[in-house]
């Protein structure tokens, strides 16, 4: 009686660990299909939203403004990707040795954004990534193209230059509301301690500038701006030891 106890004890906890292995590994297609799913429908919302902008530019131009900007339709998106992906990894690259050698900005960078850097899963990254990439590309750098095709008809004059300074300054400084609850209660402190990344923050604009300017087109940007934040942030987070999978 005991033996048959034991045997079927045994069974029972091999049968058990053999349905959990199958379990963990219906687990993981699941999360693969999932995580597949949503890459998918944020690649069909890029496309509208790049689509959308594209087409309200277009229409601009029936307003009498035959030199317009353009997002997708008429560029050559191949090399623009090309571009935009090399300078976020260089961008990135570059962050990743100042966090290592650069005490100064590492702590002002990791107090800004450290948090957000590691939140949640690499998909969470992914997708503040690319939100990031679009919407700020959109409401700086896209404000910008805008002004330098239709007002100021492809000139550098002193007034753009100083429209594209003050532009970026206020996206810089928009970084420090990840810190709002401390700037309410201390805010020329924490304006002190998040002036080294503001400052990178403002530098790293200005390829990004230049890659809208060489290719009349908010794509290199946004790409860039995604790669530079993804990257970087898998970086950071492997320095740190708090790579989540």
């Amino acid at each position: 009686m005991f033996g048959l106890m034991k045997l079927t004890t045994s069974s029972y906890f091999t049968i058990n660990v053999k349905f959990n292995k199958y379990n963990r590994k219906k687990i993981k297609i699941i999360k693969v299909i999932f995580f597949t799913e949503r890459l998918y429908n944020m690649g069909n919302l890029i496309l509208v939203l790049i689509v959308l902008f594209d087409v309200l530019l277009f229409f601009l131009s029936f307003l009498g403004f035959t030199q317009y900007p353009e997002l997708l339709l008429g560029i050559d998106i191949t090399t623009s990707l090309i571009y935009g992906i090399i300078t976020g990894l260089l961008i990135s690259l570059i962050g990743y040795v100042l966090l290592i050698k650069c005490r100064l900005w590492s702590n002002s960078m990791t107090f800004l954004l450290g948090g957000q850097l590691t939140k949640g899963s690499l998909f969470t990254l992914l997708r503040l990534s690319l939100a990031a990439g679009i919407f700020e590309e959109i409401y700086t750098r896209g404000i910008l193209l805008i002004l330098y095709n239709i007002v100021f008809a492809r000139m550098l004059t002193i007034h753009f230059v100083f429209i594209y300074f003050a532009i970026n300054i206020i996206w810089a400084l928009g970084h420090v509301l990840h810190r709002k609850k401390e700037l309410d209660i201390d805010t020329l402190g924490t304006l002190i301690k998040a002036l080294p990344h503001l400052v990178i923050v403002f530098i790293s604009s200005i390829p990004f500038a230049l890659l809208v300017y060489k290719f009349d087109s908010l794509l290199p940007a946004m790409v860039a701006h995604f790669t530079l934040d993804f990257v970087f942030g898998v970086l950071y987070r492997i320095s740190r030891r708090t790579l989540i999978h």
